[in-house]
């Protein structure tokens, strides 16, 4: 019981994380509503209220509007034309996937054009990796830049 009212104390409670919760959405709700392509998603120990606005790193999701991943059976025809359309193929290392392009939207993302390559049986990928270098081209101005880890693309604002 004391270690619950200590924790409290210092910011970790039940109420003060949801409170954290909820403004975080709310901070996310105001930023998407000023971008047109991309929706940004807090992720990791802010999303879950563990940390505070300057305390510790900031993790954020960046989905795409007009990109949509779909699995096998999906029918195209209830998807926009103005949406790329890629299936995943699961056949790949367990974890993993490869993006197959079903469908390419009248006016795509110029990042996602950048990122297409041939699978070599005459069908298109979308290559993670030249995703991610891609949107790293488009933030290394406005951030310091730091070593590629993974899928991710770590920096300050």
């Amino acid at each position: 019981m004391e270690i619950c009212t200590i924790l409290t104390r210092l910011g970790y409670g039940e109420e003060v994380r949801r409170w954290r919760v909820d403004k975080y959405k709310e901070f996310d709700r105001l930023l998407n509503a000023r971008t047109i392509d991309v929706n940004l998603i807090t992720v990791g120990s802010k999303a879950e209220g563990l940390t505070c606005f300057y305390e510790s790193d900031s993790d954020l999701l960046y989905a795409l509007k007009r990109v949509l991943c779909v699995e096998a059976g999906i029918n195209l025809g209830t998807i926009p034309d103005d949406i790329d359309v890629f299936r995943m193929d699961t056949r790949a290392c367990p974890g993993h996937c490869r993006l197959l392009q079903e469908r390419k939207a009248h006016r795509g993302l110029q990042v996602i054009n950048n990122a297409l390559c041939e699978n070599g049986y005459g069908g298109v990928l979308l290559s993670s990796g030249l995703v991610v270098d891609e949107f790293r081209a488009l933030t290394l101005s406005e951030m310091e830049q730091h070593e590629r880890a993974g899928p991710s693309i770590p920096g300050l604002l």
